[in-house]
């Protein structure tokens, strides 16, 4: 047990640990960190070293929940002052809206 999980449920806290890679993100990844998210009690403190992970698990959930367009993520990410193009914004973009040129064709 991590001094940081016993430090959140000494002050009674639930606490969940999922790693998200910087550089080598998977889906698996991103769905065990929402699934984490879904199972705890509100609200949430996501944290990371920098920020930026922990900040786009957040506006992935947001985005999951409320079924955001890849506009309005963009727009929200820029406005918290989260980069677009980071790679679990991007690969989330890019898995749950592909371009149209990648849909398959509907007849």
């Amino acid at each position: 047990m991590s001094d940081e999980q016993q430090q959140a449920e000494a002050a009674g806290l639930a606490y969940s640990n999922v790693p998200l890679s910087n550089s080598n993100l998977s889906n698996g990844q991103v769905s065990e960190a929402l699934e984490a998210l879904e199972g705890l009690p509100k609200p949430v403190l996501i944290h990371c070293g920098a920020g930026a992970r922990a900040g786009a698990i957040a506006l992935i959930a947001k985005a999951t929940q409320e079924n955001l367009s890849p506009e309005d993520l963009t727009e929200q990410a820029e406005q918290l002052g989260l980069e677009p193009d980071q790679p679990h914004l991007k690969q989330f973009i890019e898995t749950h809206h592909p371009p149209k040129e990648l849909l398959p064709e509907r007849h």
